[in-house]
């Protein structure tokens, strides 16, 4: 759900904080791309760039 991705993430970036780290966070809107492309194509070049099917 949102409210539990959106828990995760404060977790995450609290956690870093602590370690006196600089979290850093980036936001992919895809939904567009789901609409106009190949499926499959963009799963494959997902999947080549690291971004697996927990992602």
């Amino acid at each position: 759900s949102t409210e539990h991705a959106l828990l995760e993430l404060t977790d995450r970036i609290l956690h870093q904080m602590d370690m006196n780290k600089a979290p850093t966070t980036i936001f992919l809107d895809l939904s567009k791309a789901f609409d106009t492309l190949n499926h499959e194509i963009l799963l494959f070049k997902l999947k080549h760039y690291g971004l697996h099917s927990s992602a």
